[in-house]
């Protein structure tokens, strides 16, 4: 795999990841939001954050795992390195 579709691959996975996320219902807030939050606002949300993201750990990750070890059979180093890279 070359270096570039490598990294295509790696923002496919990013992006896919982010739409996963907000169909939860995952905002996507930047850092001056979240520190003009109040605490007790944003600790709700980090529940919530926690409790999505453990969700698309379980799925998506799983079949991205499943996909990159179908992919790179022979290559057990690079497959490590992938997966890592890529999640």
């Amino acid at each position: 795999m070359e270096k570039l579709e490598f990294f295509r691959l790696r923002d496919t996975c990013a992006k896919v990841l982010e739409m996963s996320l907000q169909k939860l219902g995952v905002e996507k807030l930047s850092k001056d939001d979240v520190q003009k939050m109040q605490w007790e606002v944003l600790e709700a949300k980090i529940g919530s954050w926690i409790h999505f993201t453990r969700i698309d750990v379980k799925t998506l990750f799983a079949g991205q795992h499943i996909i990159s070890d179908q992919i790179f059979e022979d290559m057990h180093s690079l497959r490590t390195v992938y997966f890592a890279e890529v999640n």
